[in-house]
């Protein structure tokens, strides 16, 4: 192997640890049973400020999988996981350095906020101390 494909795989094992280390420490694998059904979805107020302040790229994905989770669609559901402090509160990868936290509720998708990975720690104190943001 080459020095440019020895940088690569390294680069490629980084990432891998990362991603493990980021979901050891705040999250648990949600697992989704059977069919999905259709949801509303329920943005919180000033939600389309929110997108506005995140690159294109990160808003679009994010509201393509907002429309395949709320549309039940099982391929939507993979790779969410659970966070270990807010136990109804599911996150879910929407680009490489965004997260989306929402909750399923039985007719509803109720969308908490769009963060930076980085800044997912902070978030989830926040919601520890203020409890969920009312939908409005």
């Amino acid at each position: 192997m080459d020095k440019q494909g020895r940088v690569v795989e390294q680069l490629k094992a980084e990432v891998a640890a990362a991603k493990a280390s980021e979901d050891a420490e705040t999250d648990e694998k949600y697992e989704v049973e059977g069919n999905q059904p259709v949801r509303l979805i329920q943005f919180p107020k000033g939600f389309l400020e929110t997108l506005e302040r995140f690159p294109k790229h990160a808003s679009r994905a994010t509201m393509n999988r907002l429309g395949r989770l709320a549309a039940g669609e099982p391929g939507a559901f993979q790779e969410i996981k659970q966070l270990k402090a807010y136990p109804g509160v599911l996150r879910a990868r929407v680009s490489d350095k965004y997260r989306l936290l929402f909750c399923l509720e039985p007719d509803h998708l109720r969308v908490l906020d769009l963060i930076r990975r980085a800044d997912l720690d902070d978030r989830i104190e926040r919601l520890k101390k203020s409890g969920l943001p009312a939908i409005s």
